[in-house]
């Protein structure tokens, strides 16, 4: 049987990488590894999101009062968070789909009820939904110690740092 016994050093870089070495004991052979892997910057999580999460709660009851037609038309459309991938420590992007439960396509222009937050609202996603699902349709830049969020329908989903991250594996560094 063979016993495999890893330490781990790390030696910060040029951020966003960090080389990892690894030295590893098997069967009596020491052997050095190294490889490079991006580093994402540690987010806090709980404060900032929770406080943004209730505004645009709040604005979609809002719009839902104020125009009940529109909120029921579009309400079988709901934006879908694909995954965020990090361009820089200061840069990611967040990349959404959508959802339409209706058999029809629905139109919904830029407007209460199809918006980008934080401003600007409009940023280049469809204003006509197809039926069934479509993904990463938008993609929006932010700060991972931020969040973003795409209003749609009567629904929202937000991105952050904390968000599931776009095919690579990340190491997280705090």
């Amino acid at each position: 049987m063979t016993k495999v016994v890893q330490n781990a050093r790390r030696r910060q870089i040029a951020a966003p990488f960090v080389i990892v070495v690894v030295l590893a004991m098997a069967g009596g052979c020491r052997q050095r590894r190294t490889r490079e892997v991006k580093v994402v910057p540690a987010v806090a999580s709980g404060d900032v999101s929770d406080g943004i999460l209730e505004g645009l709660q709040q604005e979609l009851e809002a719009a839902r009062k104020q125009d009940p037609a529109t909120a029921e038309r579009v309400k079988p459309v709901k934006p879908v968070l694909k995954c965020v991938e990090a361009l820089s420590p200061t840069e990611w992007r967040a990349h959404f789909g959508y959802a339409n439960a209706s058999k029809d396509e629905i139109p919904i222009s830029v407007s209460v009820f199809n918006r980008i937050w934080p401003p600007p609202v409009s940023r280049s996603q469809p204003a006509v939904f197809a039926s069934g699902s479509s993904e990463d349709v938008v993609q929006v830049a932010f700060n991972p110690r931020s969040s973003t969020a795409w209003v749609l329908g009567s629904a929202f989903a937000m991105a952050n740092g904390g968000s599931t991250q776009c095919g690579a594996r990340v190491l997280t560094i705090k």
